[in-house]
């Protein structure tokens, strides 16, 4: 039986990665194919990113400079919010074309006995507004901060996206399985946790 769940978390991880390269892309913006490292592939089709007018730049806003510039979403997670969580797993950054990413997997939560994946990820030039769900998108607060709640990668992954400027936004998410819905108790608990230690 727990071999099962180990096998259902590493494919809700693999879900999580997903939904955070692809669900918070904008809508009919181009941006530049990523090479492993993460800047542009040399050679890589490109189109100007919105806000920039510059070819194959990323999303970005006006004046570029946000609190979330050189945030690293791996140093998000406090030890005591990783106690708090039940996190048990490494980190494992990730890069997308428009933010970055860091998941963890979690074996250790009472609330989730069968395990999950959490994810933080930190979008530099996309706001609330660009926020790209499945279903189930609500408006909330998470501290004093604007926040949305949404379903993604089919209903597999609930996030909470915390506003830090009206075009930055850092998503905590959950996944475990194919129920997101049933992941959105854990996923706002993490954003509640998180939250004090955000930027702005």
């Amino acid at each position: 039986m727990r071999q099962l769940a180990a096998t259902a978390v590493v494919a809700a991880a693999v879900l999580l990665l997903g939904a955070a390269g692809c669900a918070q892309q904008v809508p009919g913006a181009a941006v530049a194919a990523m090479g492993a490292d993460g800047p542009p592939r040399a050679g890589a089709p490109t189109t100007a990113g919105p806000g920039t007018g510059a070819p194959g730049a990323p999303p970005t806003s006006p004046g570029a400079a946000t609190p979330l510039a050189d945030l690293d979403p791996c140093a998000v997670l406090s030890d005591t919010a990783r106690a708090d969580l039940g996190v048990d797993g490494a980190p494992q950054p990730q890069r997308s074309a428009s933010g970055r990413l860091c998941r963890w997997l979690v074996h250790d939560d009472p609330a989730v006995p069968d395990g999950y994946a959490l994810g933080v990820s930190v979008f530099p030039g996309l706001g609330l507004d660009q926020v790209v769900a499945s279903s189930g998108k609500a408006q909330l607060t998470i501290g004093t901060r604007r926040a949305v709640r949404s379903l993604r990668a089919g209903g597999s992954v609930c996030a909470v996206s915390v506003e830090i400027t009206p075009t930055s936004r850092i998503d905590v998410q959950a996944t475990s399985g194919s129920d997101g819905a049933a992941m959105c108790p854990t996923a706002e608990r993490a954003a509640r946790l998180l939250e004090p230690g955000f930027p702005g």
